[in-house]
């Protein structure tokens, strides 16, 4: 389904020629939102998941995004962890 709606903001990981990560991105002009970053399980700690972040935050930069949304589940610690690692904070209001 994402392809059909902003491809552009659709992204792939690929290292030896193998997928090992993917994040979907969307702007609706006001907001933009990171949803399902993946990285195989035996690719995670190598930094594949700040360099899909970082690709998927440049690209919203470059349509204007000031502000980006995140969903996680608050069971996904390991998730949770790994934004705050990066930057980013929990924004109850």
């Amino acid at each position: 389904m994402k392809i059909k709606f902003q491809p552009a903001l659709f992204f792939v990981g690929i290292t030896h020629d193998h997928i090992v990560s993917t994040v979907m991105v969307g702007y609706d002009g006001h907001r933009g939102w990171i949803n399902y970053l993946a990285v195989l399980p035996e690719c995670r700690f190598k930094a594949i998941g700040s360099i899909m972040m970082e690709k998927a935050e440049e690209e919203l930069r470059e349509l204007g995004c000031e502000k980006i949304n995140l969903q996680i589940q608050a069971s996904n610690k390991s998730a949770i962890s790994f934004y705050r690692r990066i930057g980013f904070s929990d924004d109850k209001g």
